[in-house]
This record gives structure tokens, C-alpha cells and sequence, in this order.
């Protein structure tokens, strides 16, 4: 299951795009032990168009977190692990 949007707030202040966009996403699985991981992905990025050749910059904020609980019964489980990854970019772009 997911969600996603993005605005282009540089239409409604300056004459210029300035974009920002944000996305989630969760997935979940249950193994044939009752084994369960949930899965989540966090991201929001601001995206200004450079005006020449569709060129553009891209900075990204990006969260993943992953969850593994373990048990024979859903109201038994105990979280077994949880790992985060954070991560920060900037892109350039210029397509030819």
C-alpha cells in the first residue's frame, strides 16, 4: 500500500516551478511459520527545473525501516529486529 503527491508551489509564488513531492510506502509479510516483516519507505524531495533542456536539480530525504517479528501466534510475536536507513541526495540532471 503506498501514497504519493507532489505540488508545484513555484506556480503559486514565482513565475518559476519549484516542485515538492512526498511518498510512502508499507509492505507486509506473514511466512508459513507466522514469521511477520513490515516494511515502510519514507521520501520527500524539492525539484527545480533549471529552464534550459529540461535540465533540473533534486534534493531527496529518504527513511526505510524494516521490522521482523517472530512467533507461532499473532498475539505472541515480539519484535525480533528493527534496522533504519536514512539517506540524503542531490541530483543533477540533464538529459541529451
Amino acid at each position: 500500500m503506498g501514497v504519493y503527491a507532489e505540488v508545484d508551489l513555484g506556480s503559486f509564488t514565482f513565475e518559476r516551478s519549484l516542485i515538492l513531492g512526498v511518498g510512502l510506502n508499507r509492505t507486509e509479510v506473514v511466512d508459513q511459520v507466522d514469521n511477520f516483516e513490515q516494511h515502510y519507505q519514507e521520501a520527500a524531495y524539492v525539484l527545480f527545473p533549471l529552464g534550459f533542456n529540461a535540465a533540473s536539480l533534486k534534493l531527496v530525504f529518504s527513511q526505510a525501516t524494516l521490522d521482523n517479528s517472530i512467533g507461532q501466534r499473532r498475539r505472541h510475536r515480539h519484535r525480533a529486529t528493527r534496522s533504519t536507513t536514512r539517506a540524503a541526495r542531490l541530483r543533477f540532471s540533464y538529459p541529451f
